[in-house]
């Protein structure tokens, strides 16, 4: 009786952590090997949810090894598959770190990824507005002269509307038109037909041009939107405090030089996004990012290792600049190249290749996912 009770809890909370994953995102767990080369390559072939039960694959051997009596010959026949299994993960992905980051054919571009450390006080502050917009007009100044032919700003810096501001608009496309670079910035989308209606959006401006906005997908509950508004009593006054942005409904790539596959802040974490515009031809990946809200804690670092893991699912390069940081420039492994630190100003020149590929994970998706959520409940009913 009391196993069968153990039994059952145990099914249930692997339910409801399968549920939880599957709910949010699975980066959590997987992230926590990211600096192992060898050993995150795996997830380009299945996904960040099968590498989180390889990671835990381990423990539970050593935890049946610890509490089930059992004969030798029987432990012997379960331990020994799974450190060979160990053994060929770690092999594999040694073999597989190697052959992802060889030259692709494809011409070098050279990106600058700007990271003004501009604090969210300092934005709040309207006085401070000339001296933001100098400073990010400086600094990009300063990525052409290194010879960027890609500018990467962080999510939302200058506090002004790009697509309704008319002087900020033309300085972009300006200087993008005189140097022949790509920018790439975050700001406000609005609807000229419908000014209560905004976005949390990246735009690209290329060839003197801006060509298009891509608008976020994931917002942050009661961050950007408030759920279930019109059903809570409070709803209305949040919405004024917290924000009321429209949700994205595009996950198709900016097209300058370059395919680029955007994601804004937090929605890095979820890999159904850079697998949608990997599917639809991206082929470099840029994320711009406001960490300023989490400096002095250890949020950023884990920001960014989620991030990385999308670089290795997808085998693209990663580019990422944040306003504080951290900002940096991952390679198709999931290793970084270069960062500057939270709380320094700086840029990173980092030249990339655009990529093809597509791999197992980015072609089927997150079914080892589902496949775990439907043999939990084929378990729990049969119980």
């Amino acid at each position: 009786m009391r196993s069968r009770v153990a039994y059952l809890v145990a099914i249930a909370l692997a339910g409801g952590v399968v549920a939880g994953v599957i709910a949010f995102t699975g980066s959590f767990v997987a992230a926590a090997i990211v600096d192992y080369t060898s050993f995150v390559q795996l997830d380009r072939v299945a996904g960040p949810y099968f590498l989180g039960a390889m990671i835990l694959l381990p423990s539970t051997v050593i935890a049946w090894w610890i509490t089930q009596p059992a004969p030798p010959i029987r432990r012997l026949f379960v331990a020994g598959p799974v450190i060979v299994v160990m053994f060929v993960w770690w092999a594999t992905g040694l073999v597989a770190a190697k052959l992802n980051v060889r030259p692709t054919g494809a011409p070098p571009s050279r990106a600058a990824l700007l990271q003004p450390n501009i604090s969210q006080e300092m934005r709040w502050s309207q006085e401070n507005l000339i001296a933001i917009y100098q400073r990010m007009m400086t600094m990009t100044g300063q990525a052409i002269a290194a010879k960027a032919q890609v500018v990467i700003w962080p999510e939302s810096t200058v506090p002004l509307s790009y697509s309704s501001t008319e002087f900020y608009r033309n300085e972009i496309e300006t200087t993008s038109r005189a140097y022949g670079v790509d920018l790439i910035l975050g700001s406000v989308a609005e609807d000229s037909a419908d000014p209560n209606k905004l976005w949390n959006a990246a735009f690209l401006v290329s060839g003197g041009k801006t060509v298009g906005h891509y608008d976020k997908i994931r917002l942050v509950p009661f961050g950007e939107y408030v759920p279930l508004r019109k059903m809570l009593f409070f709803a209305q006054k949040l919405v004024h405090e917290v924000g009321d942005f429209q949700f994205g409904t595009r996950d198709t790539p900016l097209v300058g030089r370059h395919r680029y596959g955007p994601a804004i802040c937090y929605e890095i974490v979820f890999p159904q996004i850079t697998r949608a515009q990997v599917r639809h031809g991206a082929d470099v990946l840029v994320t711009i990012t406001n960490d300023a809200w989490y400096d002095g804690t250890s949020a950023p670092r884990q920001h960014l290792n989620q991030a990385r893991l999308r670089a290795v699912e997808d085998d693209r390069y990663l580019l990422r600049a944040g306003t504080t940081g951290i900002s940096a420039f991952v390679d198709p492994t999931g290793r970084i190249l270069q960062e500057i630190p939270m709380g320094k100003e700086g840029l990173i020149i980092a030249d990339f290749q655009g990529k093809s590929t597509i791999t197992p994970y980015v072609r089927f998706g997150d079914w080892f996912a589902w496949g775990a959520v439907l043999v939990v409940a084929g378990l729990f009913i049969r119980r």
